[in-house]
C-alpha cells in the first residue's frame, strides 16, 4: 500500500510536469529512492518504464490538442513536452500508426462533412 502511495506521488508529479525534461533520478528523489530502486518500482508496479510513461503520457496529450485543431504540429510538439519535432513523429507514428498530420487530415474531413449535413 505505503509503495503505490509513493508511485501516486510520482505520477502526480508527471502529470503536473511533463511538458518539461524530467530524468528518473528527479523522479526518484520525489519518493527519497536511489534512481536503480525507482526504476525497479516503476517498472514492476506500471509495467513500463518511467520514460515510456512519460511518452505515452505526452503522446496523448498531443492527440487530444491535434483533435481540437487549435495549434500546429510544431507547436503541439513542444507544448506537451517533445524538443525534437521529429523524434515527436516518430513516436507518435510508432504508438498510434499513423503521422501527427494524418490525424489534423482526419478531424478536417470530419469537421467538412459534419459542416456539409443540412
Amino acid at each position: 500500500m505505503k509503495r503505490l502511495e509513493r508511485l501516486n506521488t510520482v505520477l502526480d508529479y508527471i502529470q503536473n510536469n511533463y511538458r518539461e525534461q524530467i530524468s528518473n533520478q528527479e523522479l526518484a528523489d520525489v519518493i527519497h529512492l536511489s534512481e536503480d530502486r525507482f526504476n525497479h518500482l516503476f517498472k514492476e508496479s506500471m509495467g513500463m518504464s518511467p520514460l515510456q510513461y512519460m511518452n505515452e503520457l505526452r503522446l496523448k496529450k498531443a492527440m487530444s490538442l491535434l483533435k481540437k485543431r487549435e495549434y500546429s504540429m510544431t507547436e503541439i510538439a513542444d507544448r506537451v513536452g517533445f524538443t525534437d519535432y521529429n523524434h515527436f513523429g516518430r513516436q507518435f507514428r510508432k504508438y498510434y500508426g499513423c503521422a501527427p498530420s494524418e490525424i489534423l487530415k482526419r478531424t478536417k474531413n470530419l469537421e467538412d462533412s459534419m459542416r456539409a449535413i443540412p
